[in-house]
């Protein structure tokens, strides 16, 4: 009776668990990630981001997004709106600082399924523009790769002050297929999906002096990883890569040399002796299977034949079956 009561309460606890496991399993996608970049003359940075959520399952009451500090001189506090019609909600939202990175978090009316909302982050960064001799440069992580749901699409706008254009432009990485335009004061990105756990990151490069502010000083190590994880990186996958077809080519050209030249039955020489006399007196059935590493039907029918050539056995037709072939 107890091991029954305890399989009843075990079922009993599953069947409950059932709903609320269900209830767990949440889903959404960003049907936009846009963020604009306003770059100003002192070497400040105005950042803004919208994101258009569609909620796909479950219920949602909570937001998040995570930025790395590595490559950021400093960041003000950001500020959550969420976009209701044509004004802007400000949303209670708390920030902490660890591992590098500032999180913030916000909070909103809950959303299920088939609800769309629209946040907006709005913050500032200092410290972020590279630069160099001949060139200055900003490279931005626009689309955060901490991400468990896809985006749809994004749109990156540059703004960069006194109207200077941009020389060079990209993004990463470079199998989204992004596409750059230059502008007049600033350039455009955009991006078809962005699949979940990858990043889209962009980089713009424009005249010296167009930001009065000195380099960074992360930029040394960054400029090093940034030349390993994109020329480095790439040359050497693609040296191991032929490497690696070189060596399997060569190896199948030593197996197809070594089997037409070790590993076929040779060809006779005109030279050859011939006999017309079995070279051992060994049966004919033992002289197949050591040919053929093998026992077949060939060797076995050359048996009865030999057994029969020696006298050992007989095989005559049964005239007492009447109307079908047998044999004794």
């Amino acid at each position: 009776m107890r091991l029954l009561r305890t399989l009843a309460l075990l079922v009993a606890a599953c069947w409950l668990a059932a709903p609320a496991a269900a209830q767990e399993a949440r889903e959404l996608a960003w049907r936009r990630y846009d963020v604009a970049l306003d770059v100003r003359r002192d070497g400040r940075v105005l950042v803004t981001e919208t994101q258009e959520v569609e909620y796909l399952s479950g219920t949602w009451r909570n937001g998040a997004r995570s930025i790395p500090l590595s490559r950021i001189g400093s960041l003000s506090r950001v500020d959550v709106y969420e976009i209701v019609g044509q004004s802007e909600r400000l949303l209670p939202s708390e920030e902490t600082e660890e591992s590098g990175e500032r999180a913030i978090s916000w909070r909103y009316a809950p959303a299920t399924a088939g609800d769309i909302r629209t946040f907006r982050l709005r913050y500032t960064v200092e410290g972020v523009v590279r630069g160099y001799p001949d060139n200055q440069q900003i490279r931005w992580i626009a689309v955060p790769p901490d991400r468990t749901f896809p985006v749809r699409r994004s749109t990156v706008t540059l703004t960069l002050p006194g109207g200077a254009e941009p020389q060079v432009l990209a993004s990463y990485p470079e199998q989204l297929g992004g596409d750059e335009t230059a502008m007049a004061d600033g350039a455009s990105f955009r991006v078809g999906e962005v699949p979940a756990g990858d990043g889209f990151e962009v980089r713009a490069q424009f005249p010296a002096g167009t930001v009065d502010a000195p380099a960074p000083a992360w930029q040394a190590r960054a400029d090093v990883l940034d030349y390993r994880n994109e020329t480095v990186k790439p040359r050497n996958n693609a040296l191991l890569l032929a490497a690696g077809l070189l060596i399997g080519s060569l190896g199948l050209v030593a197996l197809i040399v070594t089997w037409r030249t070790k590993g076929r039955e040779l060809r006779l020489r005109p030279d050859t002796t011939q006999y017309t006399f079995p070279p051992s007196d060994l049966p004919a059935p033992v002289v197949g299977v050591l040919l053929d590493e093998r026992a077949d039907v060939h060797d076995a029918v050359s048996a009865l034949l030999s057994l029969a050539e020696r006298g050992l056995m007989r095989i005559t037709e049964n005239p007492a079956m009447d109307g079908e072939p047998d044999y004794q």
